[in-house]
């Protein structure tokens, strides 16, 4: 029995010691996301952004490698979905920014968000980086006008 539990101890430890740190333990959506936000934090502070719309996922990882100097919040998941908001400070944080960015995990060279605003006359700056598509307008959007677009990238 002790040579049998032994074994199955050494294997364990065996096979974790091999294995991919990023990909242990991850949901599938976690593994989307790049290993670390330098170069998206880097991007919002030359866009002067402190606070954004970006998917939880996403956004708790952002948060806390900027050391919460910025603030994140889904609006998909809190309003559209009724779900649970366990960091209520960030989200007021980004519900009273005059203007916060929209942060989606793509590649997508241009999101229908892009065509909703250009097409009500918003103006906005947008930037790729790292698997990240940024959206910052440069008047107030209220996020609920524009939920579908949030929605679809997703």
């Amino acid at each position: 029995m002790i040579i049998l539990c032994t074994s199955i101890i050494v294997g364990t430890v065996a096979n974790y010691s091999r294995s991919d740190p990023y990909q242990v333990f991850q949901s599938p959506y976690y593994r989307k996301l790049p290993p670390n936000n330098d170069a998206l934090i880097a991007t919002l502070d030359r866009m002067d952004v402190d606070a954004v719309w970006i998917d939880h996922w996403a956004g708790k990882p952002l948060m806390f490698d900027s050391k919460e100097r910025i603030a994140a919040a889904d609006y998909v998941d809190l309003r559209v979905y009724g779900g649970i908001d366990r960091l209520s400070s960030a989200t007021n944080r980004v519900f009273a920014d005059e203007s916060p960015a929209f942060v989606f995990v793509t590649d997508l060279p241009k999101t229908s968000l892009e065509n909703t605003l250009t097409c009500r006359g918003i103006k906005f700056n947008a930037s790729s980086v790292d698997g990240y598509r940024i959206v910052h307008p440069l008047e107030q959007v209220d996020p609920a006008t524009v939920a579908e677009e949030i929605e679809t990238v997703r």
